[in-house]
């Protein structure tokens, strides 16, 4: 997902567009799953693609005065929610279109830190073009936030899936016909759509 809009970005001549995105995964440490945290990686991405130009001075301030005051990513004081969405509302608005992918974010491993999030990237969507696609499992607190469409997959894709996979493992599959239809419907019952 992310490559395509990536090149779809490209496509866009003459436009400043900016693409963020960020991979949840429940093995991640709990800090990195702060939303704090989480609204400053994104920050971070912006900022990175910024060219060095007289009109990015301003928002490149905004980034600089956090680094000046907190330090490097390890810092013992970490900037606030407010000034991170300050300087992401600045560094943002510089562009002319903001992406921003957020993959698997029922992985999120604190509802209060997940909602505290989202409730940043809709209150700075209010006020700048930021553009969000989210992918999560169904999950009534995330599905009920925006509009959303529901796609999902069933069992008979899944299987289809496999089968063009079961290959792959080799082993005790090969040869055992059996064995491989009992793992395919195995997996393919317990993926529950996914």
């Amino acid at each position: 997902m992310v490559e395509h809009l990536y090149q779809r970005v490209q496509d866009m001549a003459g436009a400043k567009v900016g693409l963020v995105y960020l991979y949840f995964n429940y093995r991640d440490p709990e800090p990195e799953h702060q939303a704090q945290s989480l609204l400053r990686n994104l920050l971070g991405q912006l900022t990175r693609n910024l060219p060095m130009t007289a009109d990015t001075t301003k928002p490149f301030g905004y980034v600089q005065f956090i680094y000046d005051t907190y330090g490097h990513y390890c810092s013992v004081s970490q900037p606030t929610m407010e000034e991170v969405s300050e300087a992401f509302y600045h560094v943002a608005g510089w562009y002319d279109h903001v992406f921003v992918v957020l993959d698997a974010l029922d992985e999120c491993r604190s509802r209060s830190e997940r909602g505290e999030f989202l409730s940043q990237i809709f209150t700075l969507q209010s006020k700048i073009d930021l553009r969000v696609f989210a992918t999560s499992r169904l999950n009534e607190e995330i599905q009920g936030v925006r509009p959303s469409i529901v796609i999902q997959s069933n069992e008979e894709d899944i299987g289809v899936f496999l089968d063009g996979r079961m290959q792959e493992l080799g082993g005790p599959m090969n040869g055992n016909p059996a064995l491989a239809m009992e793992v395919r419907e195995a997996i393919a019952n317990r993926a529950k759509g996914v």
